[in-house]
């Protein structure tokens, strides 16, 4: 099985629905048995090394179609393992080209094309993958991941509805169900599926944390979103996302000075985000820092014109 990685929170690893094992068992190669095994290694050996040998083979004579196609497939997946986008991009384009019926080099393609932020692309290429593949679930959920980033949330939620039919127990697809109803305001609905996310795996320290800042905009079982993200930082400490929903949690517990603190270590990662900075903003002025307060405040809306009306309904108010 391949696994492509690309960088990291903007590439999900990719796993490949087709062994090549499979696809190249009693095919003639005219390469040399020492540059298929590089090119067929995968993870087990550098990108560098895995191009090398497709590249030979790609570039040798007398290859069938079918074994040039798992070369450029091969080669397109290292690519992408370096992050060198355009280039896995074209070897794709050649797999498919050779063999339009290799769902998994769609599904490749869309991944990076999601990586490069061009989701309708992306979302192509995995109409086609479930179309050769109507049962595989990472391809709608996937999908789903592309129709949420462009902000269609009821189309992205069909999509996770459809990969969680397919597969009951996919916690990803449960998690990123959650963050589309997070996303339309139904928390409640985001909790059920956080719940179900953690449920299934422990591990997802992003799930902890957005069940966390679900419970802080609901103002409910507060306690329970402390406990969220500590959970979130004991698997991934000091993440900015979680210190950002914990700050709102203290907010809401009336902790300003803690909700201070973790507006500020957020900040401390990233100068220009801009809710940690309202947040800090509006926590300071609470607890009457007036002037730092208001500054915080200007300097968020000037990143994010339209940061206080969607923090005011999270209850973060002036």
């Amino acid at each position: 099985m391949v696994i492509a990685k690309l960088r990291p929170k903007v590439f999900q690893a990719i796993a490949a629905a087709v062994c090549l094992l499979a696809l190249t068992t009693g095919l003639t190669r005219a390469g040399s048995s020492e540059k298929w095994v590089q090119c067929e290694s995968g993870p087990k050996i550098s990108a560098d090394l895995q191009i090398e040998g497709c590249t030979a083979i790609v570039e040798s004579n007398g290859e069938t179609v079918k074994n040039l196609a798992i070369a450029f497939y091969n080669r397109g997946n290292a690519y992408a393992r370096k992050g060198q986008s355009d280039l896995a991009i074209r070897d794709f384009d050649q797999t498919i080209r050779l063999n339009p019926a290799l769902a998994n080099a769609f599904y490749n393609r869309g991944n990076v094309y999601r990586g490069k932020g061009q989701h309708n692309r992306a979302i192509q290429d995995y109409d086609q993958v479930i179309r050769l593949n109507p049962s595989f679930a990472p391809a709608f959920n996937n999908r789903g991941n592309a129709y949420a980033r462009t902000s269609q949330f009821d189309r992205a939620i069909q999509d996770y509805d459809q990969a969680i039919r397919i597969s009951p127990s996919y916690a990803k697809a449960f998690h990123n169900r959650g963050d589309a109803y997070a996303r339309k305001g139904q928390y409640e609905r985001a909790i059920h599926d956080y719940d179900q996310a953690t449920h299934l795996d422990s591990a997802d320290a992003e799930a902890f944390s957005s069940r966390c800042r679900a419970r802080a905009v609901l103002g409910r079982d507060l306690r329970s979103a402390i406990a969220d993200c500590s959970e979130a930082f004991r698997i991934r400490p000091g993440a900015a996302n979680t210190l950002n929903s914990r700050a709102l949690v203290l907010f809401k517990l009336g902790s300003f000075a803690k909700s201070i603190q973790d507006y500020s270590a957020a900040i401390a990662q990233d100068p220009k985000d801009a809710w940690s900075l309202f947040g800090r903003g509006v926590a300071r002025v609470k607890s009457g820092d007036m002037a730092d307060g208001q500054s915080d405040i200007a300097a968020a809306i000037a990143i994010e014109s339209d940061v206080e009306k969607i923090s005011t309904k999270f209850g973060l108010k002036r």
